[in-house]
């Protein structure tokens, strides 16, 4: 039903044109059965779409966790490498932490 692909913001967006299109189809439905049914007819019906509808959007926060969690692995992952980097090249890494420093100081000085 929900692809995981490659690029993220490609699934959210596809998840999102499915459940737009999904609420449509829906009211567009229970249009028709407010015109054609009667009133116990109308109420499973509308119990029938309720379902659905949730169905639909509890599939949509698990592809919404699922991509949080994956955001979260890549930024421990980067987070790793970082430390690692630093503990191979300390002398390095207080350099470039000094020099940033320095250009920030600069900027925030503002012109005189």
């Amino acid at each position: 039903m929900f692809g995981v692909s490659s690029d993220p913001k490609a699934d959210i967006a596809t998840d999102l044109a499915n459940l737009r299109r999904d609420v449509t189809r829906l009211a567009d439905s229970l249009s028709q059965s407010l015109r054609d049914q009667s009133g116990s007819e109308l109420r499973s019906t509308l119990d029938s779409l309720r379902n659905s509808l949730g169905s639909r959007v509890s599939d949509f926060g698990e592809t919404g966790t699922r991509m949080a969690g994956a955001a979260r692995d890549r930024m421990y992952d980067a987070n790793a490498r970082l430390e690692s980097r630093i503990e191979e090249r300390p002398l390095a890494s207080v350099m470039v932490a000094a020099g940033i420093g320095f250009v920030l100081g600069l900027m925030s000085r503002g012109r005189s």
